[in-house]
């Protein structure tokens, strides 16, 4: 795998809803890899208090499948404070490559979160798909897995997957471990 001119963001979300516009970020994790080592050099989780909770079947599947309730997102701190945080913990938004597993879902649905805050994205528009990244290596090992989740692509390595799936930290440290597995 070719190396990087810089450290990688690597972004998970997880949402109350798949239309940005509607819904919003109700978790997120990311982490910070080394751009030599692909190494996980730090690592920030939050639950977030969605924008508008709407209570409507969509929000009520998502709340289920990410085991996250209605009093955990109300209690929780606002997207401008996360996205703030965020921007504080990295330092120098331009000096990293925005990473996820899946960026068309992941960070243009951050990018519609900025738009709904009226601010800036404040990192670069390139990015890194991890996913593809990882698809291609298992075409190339003639390696197919039966689900193209997280979750799935763990099994299909024989990496046991650590902590809670459709935890945005969680899968995106697990997804960080997969590329290092497949970079050897």
């Amino acid at each position: 795998m070719k190396k990087f001119k810089q450290d990688l963001l690597a972004i998970d979300i997880e949402t109350t809803g798949l239309d940005p516009i509607k819904y919003s970020v109700c978790e997120i994790g990311v982490v910070l890899i080394d751009k030599y080592s692909l190494e996980i050099l730090d690592k920030f989780g939050t639950y977030v208090k969605p924008f508008v909770i709407y209570d409507d079947d969509e929000e009520k599947r998502t709340q289920l499948i990410h085991n996250i309730t209605k009093d955990m997102m109300e209690v929780s701190p606002d997207f401008v404070t996360v996205a703030h945080d965020i921007e504080n913990w990295v330092g120098d938004t331009k000096s990293v490559l925005p990473a996820a597993w899946g960026t068309h879902f992941d960070i243009n649905y951050m990018q519609a979160q900025y738009k709904k805050i009226n601010e800036a994205w404040p990192y670069t528009y390139r990015c890194f798909d991890i996913k593809s990244a990882v698809y291609w290596e298992l075409y190339n090992r003639e390696i197919n897995p039966k689900s193209s989740g997280v979750k799935g692509t763990c099994d299909a390595l024989g990496i046991e997957f650590r902590g809670t799936r459709h935890s945005a930290l969680d899968d995106i440290i697990n997804a960080v471990r997969i590329l290092n597995y497949l970079k050897r």
